[in-house]
């Protein structure tokens, strides 16, 4: 069974060759590259958004979606570097709720436990870093749910505080 990256990078096989151990934006620009694509313009289009859900299908498979699974929880976090890994799957929920990691850096990290994500000390940091090398993780999908909704934050209007995140408002249904 191919990973989600790999399924995506393998439906352009014929004029570019994946390299699983580079940065996923990285080949995402070098497929683009390859294929001669006009950023936001045409095939581009489709292919950043298959990408984009190529990139979460990647966490969900990587570290799960259980947020009721102590396993789940522990996966993530020591990609993180946290040790010793909390005992309560509230405690795994606090301590990422405090975590500033860049998505796709997780993403690309892959669960090697010889790869530890850097975290920043806030969200401003995490915001700067995460423009500057444009390694943005596609939100939408992934407010669905999971633990990966737990490590969302404000990229494009960041906060200036180093604790826990901002709570977002909810919607309210359309009627």
């Amino acid at each position: 069974m191919m990973e989600p990256l790999e399924d995506f990078f393998s439906g352009y096989a014929v004029a570019f060759t994946y390299n699983a151990s580079a940065p996923a934006t990285r080949e995402f620009r070098r497929l683009s590259k390859a294929n001669k694509w006009e950023a936001n313009k045409g095939p581009w289009v489709e292919a950043n958004r298959a990408f984009k859900t190529a990139l979460i299908r990647q966490f969900n498979f990587t570290y799960g979606t259980n947020k009721s699974s102590l396993h789940d929880w522990h996966g993530v976090l020591r990609q993180i570097g946290v040790s010793p890994l909390p005992h309560t799957i509230g405690e795994c929920q606090q301590i990422v709720e405090r975590s500033f990691v860049n998505l796709v850096d997780l993403v690309d990290a892959r669960g090697d436990p010889d790869k530890v994500v850097r975290t920043f000390p806030n969200e401003k940091a995490l915001s700067s870093y995460t423009k500057r090398t444009k390694k943005i993780f596609p939100k939408g999908e992934a407010k669905a749910g999971g633990i990966l909704e737990f490590f969302l934050r404000h990229i494009f209007q960041p906060g200036e505080g180093a604790g826990k995140k901002r709570r977002r408002k909810k919607k309210a249904p359309a009627t």
